[in-house]
């Protein structure tokens, strides 16, 4: 179980099938939010939900990436950065982050998961790495960091 689970989401890519999945759990909460305009996935926009019976997590927070191509390993560390301020406002220590296949050339997933860290390093942060391909979800493993 964890406090939060944290959903990269880009600008116009609001009907992914995970999303579908995800909005399923929380009764519709994605969808109204989509439809009233209060979460689009630009940059830096977040909406926070709370979590559900059966989820293991507490919360979920959807974060806008912006537009698919345009995101980089720096938009990433904003992300991760804004994800990990919310976070602290709300006392939320753990979480579980899913990003989307992220269009950034030449960098792999621990880069990626690097650019994470470093911008939302606590004292001791407990995450899992997940990244979406094709629909399925694959799993890199648990990363412990002591800052």
């Amino acid at each position: 179980k964890t406090a939060c689970l944290i959903v990269g989401v880009f600008a116009g890519k609001l009907r992914d099938p995970f999303l579908r999945q995800l909005d399923e759990l929380v009764a519709g909460a994605v969808t109204r939010a989509v439809r009233s305009k209060e979460f689009t996935g630009r940059k830096g926009e977040s909406l926070l939900l709370p979590g559900s019976k059966g989820m293991a997590a507490e919360r979920v927070l959807l974060y806008g990436l912006g537009k698919e191509r345009s995101v980089g390993l720096n938009s990433l560390r904003q992300a991760a950065s804004g994800a990990a301020r919310l976070l602290a406002e709300k006392q939320l220590g753990s979480f579980l982050l899913l990003l989307p296949p992220l269009p950034t050339k030449k960098t792999g997933l621990a880069e990626r998961v690097q650019a994470v860290l470093k911008v939302s390093c606590w004292p001791i942060i407990t995450m899992t790495a997940t990244c979406r391909k094709r629909g399925r979800v694959r799993r890199s493993g648990w990363l412990k960091s002591a800052c």
